[in-house]
């Protein structure tokens, strides 16, 4: 269950259930993605199917609760619309389910010609005649009223508008409304993917652990046209970027125009397997949280408010899994330690310059993310290395992998929420890895491999 008190949107302090029980009834049948010939009638129990999804995801109480706070010292308004907030996301959806583009004229067709006198009761529209046209304008006020709501950048979409107007129209935005604003579009989206997730069997979402990959993607604007550092005009879509087919994919204003595409990233965490080595799926690999940026920009701040999205909603944490531009390239502070302090773990590479004994602290030693025995073989240290030059095969370089683990500094306590996590010398205590001349007592247990060659200098960890 997710309620109000789960998010930094603001209502009226009263919390609001989701029906997550109600999601968990829903079936897909065959006919969950058809033909996308516009001509072809749209089944009843489709919109069926999206209009239960839409109510028990809890979205359009919310909606309606956001509008209501927007209104106060505004009067009442208007008549009530033809579409409602609940008619506009149950024929999207309905749509997108049809393979049919998420557009108003689609829209417009799809209640002119597509749905029946059922389904549109179904949807609670009224069943007066009209014709497309005028189901057209219907659509877009309902739209443009749903998005008034949750929408962080308004502003005409209309037509070109010039550097100076840009900058008038950014200018007048209010930051606190703004950000409001996208609280409420981040929990709309993220909800929406919460209704898929709990729609699979409870036995079935209890089997995956938490294991989940994050990674973004290219969504090119509708318009072609960017917005050129030399440009007197934006484009129709001012608030994205260009997007570098190289690199981190933020523009630098290095390379030619064949190389950038105008749009935006999309960043999703998708579930992941419990086993990487196991060939059997026990459960689909869905979508569980999703941001929009502009490329390149704020990777690591979309990626922790996607991952506390999720332990908003309860799901267990286990590990991480990242490209380098979430792991290790994001400061700690910003990605890796509100992580670690979620409760995951981290699955990334390094590059090649971060290979080998990266740092020294107290007499350890720091490879890959991990901290060892000052007095670790050189061929471990260097597996890694070896292996990406060519030096050894993957057998070995697993091998080696391994038998790092005995030199490795194991905690003494479990990590907390500060700086610092306290670890010990793998020659100490009764589950010692390792016999060290310098930890005399580890000397009287067989079997532990052996240190021969003690640092010049030993640090306070050997000590």
């Amino acid at each position: 269950m997710t309620t109000a008190a789960d998010t930094d949107c603001e209502t009226d302090g009263k919390e609001y259930e989701v029906d997550d029980s109600a999601l968990a009834g829903l079936v897909c049948t065959d006919w969950f993605v058809s033909s996308a010939t516009r001509p072809d009638p749209i089944p009843d129990e489709k919109v069926r199917f999206a209009a239960q999804l839409i109510d028990a995801s809890g979205i359009c109480v919310r909606l309606m609760i956001w509008r209501s706070q927007d209104r106060q010292n505004k009067g009442p308004g208007g008549r009530p619309p033809s579409l409602d907030d609940r008619a506009v996301l149950v024929l999207l959806l309905v749509l997108l389910l049809s393979g049919s583009a998420p557009l108003v004229s689609e829209m417009a067709f799809a209640l002119d010609r597509r749905l029946s006198d059922e389904a549109k009761e179904l949807m609670r529209v009224s069943l007066e005649s009209a014709e497309e046209s005028a189901w057209y304008h219907r659509c877009w006020r309902a739209v443009h009223a749903l998005l008034s709501v949750i929408d962080p950048m308004p502003g005409p979409r209309k037509r070109f508008l010039s550097m100076d107007e840009w900058e008038a129209i950014s200018a007048a935005r209010d930051p606190e409304d703004s950000r409001k604003k996208l609280a409420r579009l981040n929990w709309v989206t993220t909800q929406l993917l919460h209704a898929t997730f709990m729609m699979l069997p409870r036995e079935t979402r209890r089997k995956w652990k938490g294991n989940a990959c994050i990674d973004a993607t290219l969504v090119p604007t509708h318009c072609k046209r960017g917005t050129s550092k030399e440009s007197d005009s934006v484009s129709i879509e001012p608030e994205a970027a260009w997007y570098r087919r190289d690199g981190d994919h933020r523009d630098d204003g290095k390379g030619g125009m064949a190389k950038y595409v105008w749009g935006w990233e999309a960043i999703l965490v998708v579930m992941a397997t419990n086993d990487p080595a196991s060939d059997w799926v026990e459960f689909p690999y869905l979508v569980l949280a999703m941001g929009f940026e502009k490329p390149g920009h704020n990777i690591a701040g979309q990626a922790i408010r996607a991952f506390e999205s999720m332990a908003e909603r309860g799901y267990p944490a286990g590990f991480a899994v990242a490209d380098r531009a979430y792991f290790p390239n994001s400061k700690p502070e910003k990605l890796q330690i509100p992580l670690a302090a979620l409760g995951y773990g981290f699955v990334f590479d390094y590059r090649d310059d971060q290979l080998g004994v990266l740092l020294r602290h107290k007499g350890a030693i720091l490879v890959e993310g991990a901290w060892y025995c000052p007095s670790m073989p050189g061929h471990l240290i260097s597996a890694t290395q070896d292996y990406r030059s060519g030096r050894i095969d993957r057998g070995t370089w697993q091998v080696r992998l391994a038998q790092r683990s005995k030199y490795r500094l194991r905690p003494k306590a479990k990590a907390d929420l500060g700086d610092s996590v306290p670890l010990m010398c793998p020659a100490v205590g009764p589950r010692a890895t390792v016999a060290c001349p310098l930890k005399p007592e580890s000397l009287s247990t067989p079997g532990r491999t052996l240190i021969t060659s003690l640092p010049a200098s030993p640090g306070p960890i050997c000590i």
